[in-house]
């Protein structure tokens, strides 16, 4: 069986996790999912519902990070070193992490474009779309989830 990768349609870490496997040549098959609904997939794979996760012949790898392991030992050879976990850790936090609050916190104002972002198939701009099914629960769940507020914003500006 083909490993399955689970991704959202936009999510920078899910880019990074498939950027990885392509540039490894690692075989597998991309299965994205809707925001909110991703739960009823996922629930019975993993503990925690966030995406990426790699379902590699049982082996469930979730995390961009994890999955970067993986790609670093089977298609290279060796694991990241220190160094080089240190330097990705940190453009996690202060770039992926800090991109992800501050989209979050703009674009949650305007669940018509969120209802674009969280298609399977693209349209086209002039394309009308509603806002996701349940979009104040999924908008109140990213907030709690990645602390958007004001201040988390100010702070990762800084």
């Amino acid at each position: 069986m083909k490993p399955i990768l689970y991704t959202f349609p936009i999510s920078h870490f899910s880019e990074k996790a498939r950027f990885g496997l392509d540039l490894a040549n690692f075989s597998y098959e991309l299965k994205p999912l809707v925001p909110g609904q991703h739960v009823q997939t996922l629930k019975p794979l993993v503990k925690d519902t966030y995406v990426p996760v790699l379902d590699n012949g049982g082996n469930i790898i979730q995390g961009s990070k994890a999955i970067l392991d993986l790609v670093e030992e089977k298609a290279f050879g060796n694991k990241a070193t220190d160094a080089e976990i240190l330097w990705e850790d940190r453009i996690d936090t202060e770039i992926g992490k800090s991109l992800q609050t501050i989209l979050y916190f703009y674009i949650l104002d305007y669940p018509n474009i969120v209802g674009k972002l969280f298609l399977l198939e693209p349209k086209t701009k002039s394309d009308e779309v509603p806002p996701p099914e349940h979009f104040e629960l999924i908008a109140l769940s990213l907030k709690r989830r990645y602390k958007i507020n004001p201040k988390s914003v100010d702070a990762v500006k800084e």
